[in-house]
């Protein structure tokens, strides 16, 4: 069992060096491609909620640091600010710090929590189980099941430009509370994408051979890096040295904070 647990340790290092990133990931085994696009989407949902909760923490503190210099008396919250506050939140008054929170809190968590997608490729093939199956393009696959799952939202091959627009449609804001180093408390709107991460396959291989292009590559990475959702790149097809180069996206030069494998491999997704 020992001896069985270090050769994966090797291997899975193995995997991790034949990647061409300055990113570190960790290893996760499973029992098929699918299963691999599966707990991809599970661990990108999971790093979508931390988000959430990172921001929501992040202004409680705040209300904390506020309260503080209340008591000390070195900060009054002003009225003019509570109504400027009651106006961004439409609600008809807000009279004290309480109200505030209580308002911010609700206004926030619904606007975090709106209803949540993936962006997948037109033609994308990511397999037959529920979640999966919502990021394949096939509607003959997909449709009868389109109640179960995950909600997406497929991009046109190559075209930067709808991707430009779906990610417009599909950013929202939320509130931020801010004390700055005057004393003076803010309310700023913060962008915040619905979208929960991206798949793509460098070659899409259902229906023929259809490549993404470098430049749309290019324009996913930046994509996810500027809304702030992980690129999940699904090698399971072409990964593996299949195009003369271990990964079919390595010619590109674009790094995914995911990548699936399977076939060759046996059984693998690894993670950022």
């Amino acid at each position: 069992m020992v001896e069985n647990r270090a050769r994966k340790e090797v291997a899975a290092a193995d995997l991790v060096n034949s990647i061409k990133s300055h990113q570190s990931y960790v290893v996760t085994l499973a029992n098929s491609g699918t299963e691999a696009v599966e707990a991809a989407l599970k661990h990108a949902v999971l790093e979508k909620g931390t988000q959430a909760k990172a921001i929501l923490a992040n202004i409680e503190r705040t209300f904390r640091q506020i309260r503080v210099e209340q008591r000390t008396g070195r900060l009054a919250v002003q009225p003019s600010f509570l109504a400027d506050a009651a106006s961004l939140l439409t609600v008809p008054a807000i009279a004290t710090l309480d109200e505030l929170q209580h308002h911010l809190q609700q206004h926030n968590q619904h606007m975090l929590n709106e209803a949540q997608c993936f962006l997948a490729i037109k033609g994308a093939f990511h397999g037959k189980t529920v979640s999966a199956l919502q990021l394949t393009y096939n509607p003959d696959f997909r449709l009868p099941w389109q109640h179960l799952g995950v909600d997406s939202i497929f991009v046109p091959l190559n075209d930067a430009d709808a991707l430009t627009t779906i990610l417009d449609e599909q950013r929202t804001h939320y509130l931020d509370l801010s004390l700055t180093a005057d004393g003076e408390i803010e309310l700023i709107a913060r962008p915040w994408s619905k979208i929960v991460a991206c798949l793509a396959e460098p070659i899409l291989g259902e229906g023929g051979i259809w490549p993404l292009t470098a430049v749309f590559l290019q324009a996913l990475r930046t994509a996810a890096d500027n809304e702030q959702f992980p690129l999940i790149l699904d090698e399971i097809q072409s990964g593996m040295g299949r195009t003369g180069t271990f990964l079919a996206s390595e010619p590109s030069g674009v790094a995914g904070d995911y990548y699936l494998f399977s076939k060759a491999l046996g059984g693998d997704s690894t993670s950022k």
